[in-house]
């Protein structure tokens, strides 16, 4: 090996522990990365699977309305249409009753009609073919993939307890499907077959189907379908209707990578920390070596390449990592998932290449961008400067103003990038130039800070404050960028922290003056965001009779089919007193009340923003009687789902939909009455019924519950970030610290005793933790007001009140203190145990 070589590897090998917190802060970077792209394809792939699984081959499907397609319409399609490739199916939910939980999908089949698309239900011999009769037979009896019979210990002969829309149900095995290579047996996880009579006993649907599947060659067969259709049903295909329901969550996705993103820009500054620590801690070698005839391409490719190393080793790592941590999201993404989106069963990760590419090609990538700078120092700065230690500190307090500078150009860049961009990554880019530009300030910052602070700490802090204050700055090129680091994590901190404030504030308000009814009544349902599921028939006029009702509002919830994403459908009951439960984003209240007792309908400001809908413009619905251009009466704020509100008469809904089902109520009580005690009565009237039964009160805290569990991965992912940057200024303090080894063998020599020691040290890093909490104060805050009125309202397409939370502050600068203090106690505990003598040998 050249001896060039061997004396650049020989830094590494006495320093590993700086290598180390650099890799550890490329792999967390990279895991944080690659994690939350593997948990939300994991929850994709669980959904798609689970949507192949239940279509078979079909080439396309027939959906209906609310309620579904009428039975009767398969036999007419079979017989008046000729479509003997067709099969109706049902599907439903169970949860299991076992610890813990777990979520099977029912499919309800005609084993007959399956045939055509499931040709394996004919192999004589096979389980499915053997328990297909026990499904006509047997009542209540089921068919399930090996592995879900595995995860739930069952075989066949066994029964398994469910809860099926709130009510309990035993499933008999019939048979198990063990793989044999078919893909219905491979994606059948978590999915139970049944015969179609029996789920629609269990989910109350008797006459009705979901869908309609059908296999179509050509499209003569496809035209003469859409020509036999009577208004209300419509055709598409599995694909158009899978992809339509994983757009719901893209917003959600991308917000949630741009957030992982910024953890590898945490990691970028340790990189670059570093390597510029590895070429000041060298720069008396590098003269040397140049000295000696060492070309600037040579020295250029040494720091490259020990870089490169660095950075690769960090990746791989960070890929392993990535894999584990994914393991812990995957709960946390399918939960949110679940609450605000459509259900979806994850049980297992799924890695796929793309997310690995992403993560490999982003760490290299970010640790060679983190290089470029202290490599050039390295090449381009001439022999003698290098050689004289003050250089480069004397040329980093020359460039701080000018960093300054270009830090406020790029801020204001930022910022009109922001809200000038055309769409969501625009905004996220312009946060990007406002994050970076606001680390190109800190070092300016603190410089003025010090300065300010310097008479001060003399005055009340003696000689060790005076001179912690002068060692920050006379460390600037090394203290600036650990100052930086930990000022970003602070700053998103207090950023989320605002925006989840200013959302918790906005949703308690919205939820105080909308939700006025004393106790609300719905079915149980999975989706905590969205109550579809009918109520019994009758329970209305059952509860009504109770002693201390005033008045029932009543609802019909369904998902409304568009072009695009699907949207909430809520059919009301409206009368003056409902008036003032609602706040208007665009619309006259005088105006339009009397339009929707008309024909018209309001909407939520979401699905305004998102589609451009203004009040006047008409919005499409697909009715049982047809396609109906409907005028928009009014614009208002909605805060329970982003993926939109469209709301109309109840008696109106009943007339275009040929659906008279409720699926809650709100019950207005007589002064005095108990919310809490006419919730037992309710229960107490009803006991046959399976019923959600909740107080005003309750409910609120239902609601609450279910936006903390939505912001339960942003936190975590802030907490990531925050790690990664205590290891960049652990790093950052523990290689300066140990790098200035003489000076403090000189102090200890003239008299410095090691607690006056320890107290500089723990001085120097309080300083640049409360540096670091000042200057995120005003960055958090910036970068809070473009979260919730730029990337809030772009993505989601809500309104939020800014809320102002003083204890967020607080506790982001103390965090900040907290960090820089616990990273400085290894290196002043290990620097007061040297002995001055030998801290004087260290050259």
């Amino acid at each position: 090996m050249p001896v060039l070589w061997k004396s650049t590897l020989r830094w590494p090998l006495r320093r590993p522990w700086q290598a180390l917190l650099a890799i550890i802060g490329v792999a967390m970077g990279v895991a944080v990365v690659i994690a939350i792209d593997i948990a939300n394809e994991s929850a994709r792939r669980a959904f798609l699977a689970s949507t192949q699984a239940v279509t078979g081959k079909a080439t396309e499907q027939l959906l209906g309305g609310p309620q579904g397609i009428p039975e009767e319409f398969f036999v007419r399609l079979r017989t008046e249409a000729g479509i003997r490739a067709s099969a109706p199916l049902i599907e439903g939910y169970a949860i299991t009753t076992q610890t813990p939980p777990r979520t099977l999908t029912i499919l309800g089949i005609d084993p007959f009609s399956e045939l055509a698309f499931r040709p394996e239900m004919s192999a004589a011999g096979t389980p499915l073919q053997n328990g297909m009769a026990a499904l006509l037979t047997e009542p209540d009896s089921v068919l399930l993939g090996a592995k879900t019979a595995t995860a739930l210990g069952v075989t066949p002969g066994d029964r398994i307890a469910v809860r099926i829309a709130g009510r309990s149900h035993d499933m008999l095995v019939a048979a198990i499907l063990t793989p044999d290579g078919s893909a219905s047996n491979a994606l059948l996880d978590d999915v139970v077959l049944t015969d179609i009579g029996t789920a629609q006993v269990w989910l109350q649907r008797v006459g009705w189907v979901d869908r309609i599947d059908v296999i179509l060659s050509n499209d003569q067969d496809r035209a003469r379908v859409q020509a036999f259709l009577p208004p209300g049903i419509r055709m598409t295909t599995p694909s158009q209707r899978a992809q339509s329901t994983t757009e719901m969550t893209a917003s959600f996705e991308i917000n949630l990578n741009a957030l992982s993103l910024l953890a590898m820009v945490v990691g970028m500054f340790l990189i670059y920390n570093t390597m510029t620590f590895s070429v000041v801690q060298r720069r008396q070698l590098l003269g040397t070596l140049r000295c000696l005839g060492v070309s600037q391409r040579e020295v250029a490719g040494l720091m490259l390449v020990e870089g490169s190393v660095i950075g690769i080793i960090g990746t791989l790592v960070g890929l392993g990592l990535g894999i584990v941590l994914a393991q812990g999201l995957l709960g946390l993404v399918a939960r949110t998932i679940n609450d605000i989106y459509f259900v979806v069963n994850v049980t297992q990760i799924q890695v796929g290449w793309f997310a690995l590419l992403k993560g490999t090609v982003l760490g290299i990538v970010a640790s060679f961008v983190a290089l470029a700078i202290p490599t050039l120092e390295a090449a381009r700065t001439p022999p003698r400067t290098v050689l004289r230690r003050s250089s480069y500190e004397e040329q980093m307090m020359r460039i701080v103003p000018i960093l300054a500078v270009v830090g406020l150009v790029g801020m204001a860049l930022g910022g009109f990038v922001m809200w000038q961009g055309p769409s969501i990554w625009f905004s996220y880019a312009g946060l990007l130039f406002l994050t970076l530009g606001a680390a190109m300030v800190t070092p300016w910052t603190t410089v003025v800070l010090m300065q300010l602070l310097r008479p001060v700490a003399v005055r009340f802090g003696g000689l060790i404050a005076g001179m912690a204050v002068r060692d920050v700055i006379t460390s600037l090129s090394r203290t600036g960028v650990a100052i930086a680091a930990l000022m970003i994590a602070v700053a998103v901190t207090i950023a989320v922290g605002l925006m989840v404030a200013s959302f918790r504030v906005t949703v308690v308000d919205w939820l105080t003056t909308t939700i006025r009814a004393d106790v609300f009544v719905s079915a149980p349902s999975l989706n905590a965001n969205r109550l579809d599921t009918s109520l019994p028939d009758g329970v209305a006029d059952r509860i009504a009779t109770l002693p201390g009702v005033t008045r029932i509002r009543r609802y019909r919830s369904t998902m409304l089919p568009t072009d695009r994403t699907p949207v909430l459908q809520i059919a009301i009951d409206v009368t003056p007193a409902d008036y003032d439960t609602f706040l208007w984003a665009e619309g006259d209240p005088a105006t339009i009340w009397p339009a929707f007792a008309d024909d018209a309908i309001i909407i939520s400001e979401p699905l305004a923003l998102k589609r451009n809908l203004h009040v006047g413009d008409t919005f499409v619905l697909q009715t049982s009687t047809g396609d109906r251009n409907v005028p928009i009466a009014g614009i208002f704020y909605d805060y329970g789902t982003e993926l939109g509100v469209v709301m109309l008469p109840l008696d109106r809904y009943a007339r275009w939909y040929a659906d008279d089902s409720l699926t809650s109520l709100g019950i207005y009580l007589e002064p005095g009455v108990d919310p809490e005690a006419f919730v037992s009565a309710v229960r107490e009237r009803v006991p046959d019924m399976a019923l959600l039964v909740r107080s005003n009160d309750s409910l609120r805290e239902t609601s609450v519950e279910v936006l903390d569990r939505t912001f339960a991965i942003t936190n975590v992912l802030q907490l990531l970030a925050t790690i990664v940057a205590f290891v960049g200024i652990l790093a950052a303090l523990t290689a300066m610290q140990l790098e200035r080894m003489r000076e403090f063998g000189m102090l200890r020599a003239l008299g410095l005793d090691p607690r006056q020691l320890w107290q500089l040290i723990l001085t120097e890093t309080s300083l640049m933790g409360a540096v670091a909490g000042l200057v995120a104060v005003p960055v958090g805050t910036a970068m809070a007001l473009a979260l919730i009125y730029v990337i809030n309202r772009i993505s989601f397409g809500w309104t939020l009140q800014f809320a102002i939370q003083p204890e967020i502050y607080l506790q982001a600068g103390l965090t900040a203190i907290v960090a820089a203090v616990l990273a400085g106690i290894y290196p002043a505990w290990r620097i007061a145990r040297v002995s001055p003598a030998v801290a004087l040998r260290e050259e």
